[in-house]
């Protein structure tokens, strides 16, 4: 088993050194954004204490070189000085807790069918929360979340790379309708002024954790971007409290 009391490289006093994170690829070729070490702690501090609350052992299917795995499976374990779990790495090899802790579990769309099959090795933890973005969550997730209640629930996270974390919802189980998004208090959604009066519009956003581009505007001494924009448009809904992807 791969697990370990995470550790990462310690930031300098000022807190400037920049963390490299790359996109996934998916739509195109990988790009690299870099982030501040204290925006990483406050994206962990939010979205710990709106989504996950205290945990002894986290169990990490995401790679930390992109931001999601970095997040929750390096800097949040290291924050709380708790075991991790690295199962990226050897993600058949059935990960084991201790009777009684409070575990978070980071998901991508492959892990949901591992968990599943080892979910007998997990029943003896106090609560599970699980986490999941990258993707839509498989069929898997959804019938997992439904079967194991009370003892899991799961959150998705709607989000980018540039962006970090934009929204989140619980992760329905099967058979029952989704929830809307929700906003992360710390990110305000931008209508231009030559937005649409209807229909889908650019997605537009500020906050706090806005990643840089390698090149262009926000390079230092300038730091992060102060605004967001994404190609091609994404529909909104409702207010600045929800954004549908």
């Amino acid at each position: 088993m791969t697990e370990t009391v995470a550790r990462t490289a310690q930031a300098p006093a000022d807190g400037r050194e920049e963390i490299r994170l790359d996109t996934s690829g998916s739509t195109g070729a990988a790009r690299p954004w870099f982030r501040l070490p204290h925006q990483m702690e406050r994206e962990v501090e939010l979205i710990g204490a709106h989504l996950v609350g205290p945990v002894d052992r986290v169990i990490n299917y995401a790679p930390p070189h992109h931001l999601f795995g970095a997040l929750f499976g390096q800097w949040l374990p290291r924050m709380a000085n708790v075991p991790v779990h690295q199962a990226w790495t050897d993600p058949f090899e059935p990960p084991s807790v201790s009777p009684g802790e409070r575990v978070l579990v980071v998901c991508i769309p492959m892990a949901w069918e591992l968990l599943r099959r080892a979910w007998p090795a997990l029943e003896g933890a106090h609560s599970i929360v699980a986490l999941h973005s990258s993707a839509t969550p498989p069929h898997a997730a959804h019938e997992l979340v439904r079967r194991a209640a009370p003892l899991l629930r799961a959150h998705e996270i709607l989000g980018s790379t540039e962006t970090g974390g934009i929204g989140h919802r619980p992760l329905a189980p099967a058979g029952s309708g989704t929830d809307p998004w929700r906003a992360f208090p710390d990110v305000t959604f931008v209508r231009p002024a030559d937005a649409p009066a209807q229909g889908a519009e650019e997605l537009v956003i500020r906050g706090p954790r806005l990643a840089r581009p390698e090149h262009g505007a926000g390079r230092p001494p300038n730091g992060p971007p102060a605004i967001w924009w994404n190609s091609p448009p994404r529909a909104l809904s409702g207010s600045s409290a929800a954004a549908d992807p």
